[in-house]
């Protein structure tokens, strides 16, 4: 604001009403165009929500952790170990199978 690069301060809702202000809009929807998420990132996601539940639903006693990832996650661990690229480019269908 001291360099008068922008008039104010504010979160990507108040940029989009704004604009639809200056463009005359008074009903409007905003789309927003995201990244799909990469087959890692999709494992991590899941992994995320296996863990919070785990911790959510069992008993502190339950040590078995290790075994219960490796059976519910073993096969997309396997494949994960084989992604090998130097530059991270893959093409690969975590339901189909195909490379």
């Amino acid at each position: 604001m001291k360099l008068g690069l922008v008039d104010k301060l504010g979160s990507l809702q108040d940029a989009v009403k704004e604009a639809a202000n200056r463009a005359g809009l008074r009903d409007f929807e905003a789309i927003y165009i995201e990244k799909p998420l990469t087959a890692r990132e999709k494992f991590i996601q899941r992994l995320n929500r296996f863990i919070l539940g785990f911790i959510r639903d069992g008993s502190p006693d339950d040590l078995h952790l290790p075994s219960r990832l490796l059976t519910y996650f073993g096969n997309e661990l396997e494949q994960m170990m084989l992604l090998n690229d130097p530059q991270g480019i893959y093409a690969y269908c975590l339901t189909c199978n195909v490379q």
